[in-house]
């Protein structure tokens, strides 16, 4: 398993799954800021921006 503290952030063209659903990230905004300032965890939220693959909703956006 991989500890959410060593995950890369998604590229630009990646293909991701969110919700059982597959994604590619069309934009990614690398973020410093950690989860909670009270942590002692040290994970870092991103902001995607995802379009589907899927046949049911080709081409909608999610961020």
């Amino acid at each position: 398993m991989i500890s959410p503290t060593s995950t890369p952030i998604p590229e630009q063209g990646q293909v991701v799954t969110v919700r059982q659903r597959p994604y590619v990230v069309t934009e990614a905004q690398a973020s410093y800021l950690p989860l909670s300032p009270l942590s002692l965890a040290h994970r870092f939220q991103h902001l995607l921006t995802l379009t589907s693959i899927q046949d049911d909703a080709m081409g909608r956006l999610c961020k």
